[in-house]
């Protein structure tokens, strides 16, 4: 990508402030529309802000990022709150969730290339898998601290209520479904699912950035006319130094496990979390390594997902392929001068 704005300047104060007001209605809208329509609004409420960022540059990014915070405290003010959401904080969850990651993307997006260009990468790779490393590490990352976030503006109470409720209505119409839950994760199924809640939060949110990113990528090469850098599951990669952090965090979990030392509840609670998301992260990690073994066998990448369905406990080798790709290089051919 190149720094040049594929849109005319005058026009970014008024496009800035229409994606900043269509971003703080995309994330509001559960709090007035039905579930599914809410949805698919919600998920893409990152995605004018991208836009903003791809086509202005980065200044105008942000300012539609603040602008949209500022939206969203304006909503709650005529009573529009998310469920579970305590309504003092909505903002500062936009802005968390939104502004400050939109705006490191399109950075990213606009600096990486042009460094590049004058600095000669150790590696010597291309730009494409330099910038898709990069991102894809960083808002993994970037997760891992958003689950933190999450975890201190949730309403935890709430959302065991409301799981409970949402269980009490499967019973009611399947309560076949409901035992098969209870003997897969236990009775109290409510209290699991809302302690793993901030981490299950940040991985839908890893998921949905990483999709608006590819849709406001490819809007802005139709617009400009630009070849969109090639992006492929196969560049997809974590930072060496996240193992160790993956295992200290292992180390300590079980330590507690074991009674060598006592962590508080909501410590034990936090740090569960972070390392779900670490270790889904690597999962990521893993399929990358998969997807570029299977490059010139395409048809096993349908085989590879569906045997999830069937082998669930295949999550776990696959993480495990994750962790050990950074330490011992198994895409050597992507990364080729890289030594394990």
């Amino acid at each position: 990508m190149t720094p040049s704005s594929p849109f005319p300047r005058p026009h970014a104060l008024t496009a800035m402030m229409g994606c900043a007001l269509v971003s703080a209605v995309f994330f509001v809208s559960p709090s007035f529309l039905p579930a599914f329509p809410a949805v698919v609004f919600s998920l893409f409420d990152v995605l004018p802000l991208l836009v903003a960022g791809l086509g202005y540059g980065w200044l105008y990014g942000v300012g539609a990022g603040v602008l949209a915070a500022l939206g969203v405290a304006v909503a709650q003010g005529f009573g529009l709150s998310l469920p579970d959401v305590p309504t003092a904080h909505m903002s500062i969850l936009f802005f968390a969730e939104n502004t400050v990651p939109a705006a490191f993307f399109v950075h990213m997006a606009y600096s990486i290339p042009q460094y590049l260009r004058d600095h000669p990468f150790p590696l010597n790779l291309p730009p494409p898998i330099v910038l898709q490393g990069a991102i894809t590490g960083s808002m993994t990352l970037y997760a891992m601290v958003l689950t933190i976030t999450i975890t201190v503006l949730l309403d935890a109470q709430a959302v065991q209520v409301m799981l409970e409720d949402t269980l009490q209505a499967v019973g009611q119409a399947d309560p076949q479904t409901l035992k098969t839950l209870q003997q897969a994760w236990g009775p109290d199924i409510a209290s699991q699912l809302a302690a793993a809640m901030p981490g299950l939060s940040a991985l839908g949110w890893l998921v949905g950035f990483c999709i608006n990113a590819v849709v406001a990528v490819r809007l802005w090469s139709k617009i400009t006319g630009i070849p969109a850098p090639q992006m492929k599951m196969a560049w997809f990669r974590l930072p060496r130094w996240l193992v160790g952090v993956v295992f200290a965090l292992g180390v300590v979990l079980m330590l507690h496990t074991r009674d060598v030392f006592v962590l508080p509840q909501d410590i034990f609670s936090l740090l569960n979390n972070v390392l779900l998301v670490a270790l889904a992260g690597f999962f990521l990690n893993g399929a990358g390594v998969f997807h570029q073994m299977a490059d010139k066998r395409r048809f096993l990448i349908p085989l590879f997902y569906g045997a999830f369905l069937f082998i669930p406990l295949l999550i776990y080798v696959v993480a495990m392929v994750g962790l050990m790709d950074p330490i011992v290089s198994m895409r050597r051919d992507v990364y080729p001068k890289e030594k394990g």
